[in-house]
């Protein structure tokens, strides 16, 4: 062989080596890379292909009323949906399915088609069970069924405004359902499967199995039976009147659970989005008004307390003009003793009273009743109305006070609040809406203990005296007859408020109130109804609007609770708090 020959070869074997070498390192260089770089990604793919994660839904808790009927619950929802990327003759399966969803095959096709790029398309929801069988036995590739939980109000509207409603995600929006989310929404489990090369679930992983925790449920204090009262009774007035809406609220004076609180209009929490966001507001605790006359008794009361006046002491009305207040009152009134200008709800009488009292009593008079701050009801939205300071009243706030006008604007809980401690012996309670919490298994984890008592806001002589001689006769001789029951003695106070408006009030805008308590020897109800400007031209006092709707909801409430008929002489009977 020549040497040529030889040098060729040598060269050749060595370019072949260092290829090889070359090709090695660059292999070795690749599966270091892979296995440094690519492992996470390339393991998180395999996991993918061969592990599986199905969620087990948590059910959310129930939302009860006092006697265990269920407010809000949660149901399995069926629908049908397509993966249009996947169905491989869409005339076809529109043509065997349209039938089945009661559809036209054409508007199935259009929207299949349409949907072509997308890997979800929902065709229907709620479905029957009948609809998914007859799905599932076609066995259209594409074409699925599936389940999931949703809430459901079994009754309807009926306390939308208290119950509230949840999102698309199931979490709480509005009233309890947002108020007490942490113990209705529960936590989710899950399932890990390995699966073979056809996606099908052979066996467990580790640790592959958690049990959902379903959520808690939630006890209110409302009483549905109660509730339906309230809010029909709400209703017809609003329509009666051609209002332009109102708000109605029950509550315990003892123990301070709220019973009944109702809203018009309303909506249903089932489908909140179809109504005016408006109507989702739950005024009788975000909107504060000027409460009118029914913030009289809280400073009369308060200046019987502090014995600042007598209960027969008289007044002079200026005979229905007082020129140094630069004010007229409904009736011209001459001499009134102090009851009187309660149960006549003559604003001079009650004129002359806040010039007795002066503003430091008034303002003072404010907080020990609560106005200015939150009632302490768990729910959400809650305001604390007005209560001017003091160094901003006028010399007409001293006399405008006492008739409920000018520095002063109370919510509807915040006046129900309020009442119930001039029936109760003078307590003033935080108001709630919650009873109890208990969990799945239906041990209680939570009691709420009632009554919560904030402060004492009258002598308890001082506060029955003036329920029993005052209050009474409002309803007994004064400007709250048409509340009168037959059965039941009633306490009570009319208010007609002006709308304020642009330099003044508007001109035939009221808002028309009622508050009543009943039975007189033993209040096992307040009720409070309040009408947004109904139309003048029908009626727009406090006691024509309001007290029928206050009296008819007491008469069924206390009937409905078997409360005995008290139609005695109530000043005599011994009142003792429960």
């Amino acid at each position: 062989m020549s040497a040529p020959v030889t040098v060729l070869r040598t060269t050749t074997a060595n370019i072949l080596l260092v290829t090889l070498c070359v090709a090695l390192a660059g292999l070795a260089a690749r599966v270091g890379y892979i296995q440094q770089r690519m492992a996470p990604r390339l393991t998180s793919h395999a996991d993918r292909q061969y592990r599986s994660q199905t969620i087990l839904p948590a059910r959310r808790g129930l939302i009860v009323d006092a006697r265990g009927r269920t407010l809000a619950g949660t149901q399995t929802q069926l629908s049908i949906f397509a993966d249009p990327n996947v169905v491989d003759d869409i005339d076809q399966a529109a043509q065997q399915v349209a039938p089945i969803l009661g559809c036209h095959p054409a508007e199935l096709r259009n929207t299949l088609q349409a949907n072509r790029a997308g890997r979800y398309v929902l065709l229907k929801r709620p479905a029957t069970e009948e609809q998914v069988a007859a799905v599932r036995q076609l066995g259209i590739a594409g074409i699925g069924t599936e389940k999931r939980l949703t809430r459901s109000y079994p009754m309807g509207k009926l306390g939308a405004h208290a119950i509230g409603f949840v999102g698309a995600e199931g979490a709480g929006l509005e009233g309890c359902e947002l108020a007490f989310d942490r113990y209705l929404k529960g936590r989710d489990g899950c399932k890990r499967s390995i699966r073979d090369v056809r996606r099908r679930a052979i066996w467990l992983a580790k640790d592959g199995y958690q049990h959902p925790q379903h959520g808690k449920h939630v006890v209110l204090t409302l009483d549905s039976a109660i509730q339906e009262i309230a809010e029909q009774e709400l209703a017809h007035t609003v329509e009666k009147f051609q209002a332009q809406g109102g708000s109605a609220i029950v509550v315990d004076p003892m123990t301070g659970a709220v019973i009944a609180l109702a809203n018009w209009p309303t909506f249903d929490p089932a489908r909140p989005g179809d109504y005016p966001v408006p109507s989702l507001r739950n005024r009788a605790l975000t909107d504060p008004v000027e409460p009118g006359s029914t913030f009289k008794p809280f400073v009369a009361a308060a200046a019987l307390s502090d014995g600042a006046v007598q209960l027969n002491e008289s007044f002079w009305c200026h005979e229905g003009f007082y020129p140094a207040a630069r004010l007229r009152d409904h009736h011209p009134y001459g001499y009134l003793t102090f009851r009187e200008v309660v149960i006549k709800s003559s604003n001079i009488g009650m004129a002359v009273l806040g010039e007795r009292l002066g503003d430091q009593r008034l303002h003072a008079m404010c907080a020990r009743f609560g106005f200015g701050m939150r009632t302490g009801i768990e729910l959400p939205g809650e305001s604390e109305g007005i209560v001017s300071p003091l160094a901003k009243w006028t010399r007409p706030d001293t006399t405008r006070i006492t008739m409920g006008q000018g520095p002063i604007a109370t919510t509807p809980l915040q006046l129900v609040r309020a009442f119930c401690a001039l029936v109760n012996g003078g307590r003033l309670l935080r108001l709630s809406i919650l009873k109890a919490v208990i969990d799945p298994a239906g041990r209680v984890v939570e009691r709420n203990n009632l009554p919560q008592v904030v402060k004492q806001a009258l002598e308890p002589s001082a506060a029955e005296q003036f329920a029993r001689r005052v209050l009474l006769d409002v309803v007994r001789e004064g400007t709250g007859r048409r509340a009168a029951l037959s059965h039941w003695h009633v306490m009570g106070k009319t208010g007609t408020a002006q709308v304020p408006g642009p330099g003044g009030y508007e001109q035939d805008a009221y808002v028309s109130t009622f508050i009543g308590a009943a039975p007189a020897s033993q209040p096992r109800l307040v009720a409070m109804v309040m009408i947004y400007r109904p139309d003048h031209q029908i009626g727009y006092y406090g006691g024509t609007v309001a007290g029928p709707a206050v009296g008819e909801i007491l008469k069924q409430g206390l009937g409905y609770l078997g409360v005995a008929p008290d139609k005695y002489d109530v000043t005599q009977t011994v009142w003792a708090p429960r």
